[in-house]
């Protein structure tokens, strides 16, 4: 279930935002917050998949929270502003990322850019994901490497001798060649 949070400053159009979500998305999560403060708090405690902000907020205009939430978190935002102020915004918030949509809004149009906004939060999920992996590769690369310098310099083994020793250990412990570097790391550190 994917979690949603809608920024407005009334309780009228937060509830239009809802009932246009919910007929699209009806198994949706939605919170709603009237103030950019409120909503700066939420998106420090929780975490969204889609924030809507329909500008103005109550304190705020709502750019800035729009921004915000892009540094801050991986969700997918849309901000909804009225045609007369699109042109001198949202060439920079969509610079940022940002999905900018005119105001008044038609059902069908927001929908269309509320299936934009999930495949694109799908594939940016995907990227986050491979370099999360792609991380943890070079840490484990880095650990072995670290490891085998120490093998190299205290044990006096050749690089080679270094990597299968790695391997070896590994192997005869049925653990991750990153643990037994990690090990190995762990007894000469003393050394050093």
């Amino acid at each position: 279930m994917e979690r949603i949070l809608i920024l407005s400053a009334t309780e009228k159009s937060s509830e239009t935002l809802q009932s246009f979500v919910t007929s699209f998305f009806p198994s949706h999560h939605i919170e709603v917050c009237y103030y950019g403060a409120e909503g700066r708090r939420l998106l420090q405690q929780k975490t969204f998949d889609f924030i809507l902000i329909n500008t103005p907020l109550i304190d705020e205009f709502g750019t800035d929270i729009a921004i915000f939430a892009i540094k801050q978190t991986t969700a997918g935002i849309l901000l909804l502003l009225k045609n007369d102020i699109m042109g001198t915004l949202c060439e920079k918030l969509q610079k940022e990322g940002v999905f900018v949509l005119s105001k008044p809004i038609q059902r069908q149009q927001f929908h269309q850019t509320l299936i934009l906004l999930q495949g694109n939060q799908r594939r940016f999920f995907k990227l986050v994901q491979e370099n999360k992996k792609l991380q943890h590769k070079i840490e484990d690369i880095r650990l072995t490497a670290k490891a085998k310098y120490l093998l190299m310099v205290y044990e006096n083994k050749t690089e080679e001798e270094a990597h299968k020793f790695i391997e070896r250990q590994a192997m005869n412990t049925r653990k991750q060649k990153k643990e037994i570097a990690k090990e190995i790391i762990l007894r000469y550190d003393e050394r050093i």
